[in-house]
């Protein structure tokens, strides 16, 4: 086992799903918005059951390493700051949620535990 730190660019924004208020600018009035999960220290954090059915789906693609995915373990605390509430979700032409995002071109990395049956 090897520990290793994963660098991913994202290619599409990845929004936060957990519903927050806002003050509106001017009013004082409370619109929704949606931030990014974050552990007990303010981290964003990233499910590692997530990592897992991508690698699951991955090792199925490649034909290989089917049995050593279920062993690679992931870190939940990812390296990387959002952009914050950046990102406006257009339901019409005037009514629209924000959120916070990973924007396009955007680096994180997350710590994995990684059997040496897999390469990097």
């Amino acid at each position: 086992m090897r520990e290793l730190t994963v660098r991913i660019r994202f290619t599409s924004p990845s929004l936060g799903s957990v519903k927050g208020y806002q003050l509106a600018p001017g009013t004082g009035e409370k619109w929704p918005c949606f931030y990014m999960p974050r552990t007990p220290e303010g981290k964003v954090r990233f499910e590692a059951t997530w990592w897992l059915s991508s690698l699951r789906f991955a090792a199925d693609v490649l034909c290989a390493h089917q049995r050593a995915v279920s062993q690679v373990h992931f870190d939940i605390v990812v390296d990387g700051q959002p952009r914050a509430t950046k990102y406006k979700r257009y339901f019409s032409p005037r009514k629209y949620v924000k959120h916070e995002a990973f924007m396009e071109g955007d680096e994180i990395g997350i710590n994995c535990v990684v059997p040496d049956e897999i390469s990097d």
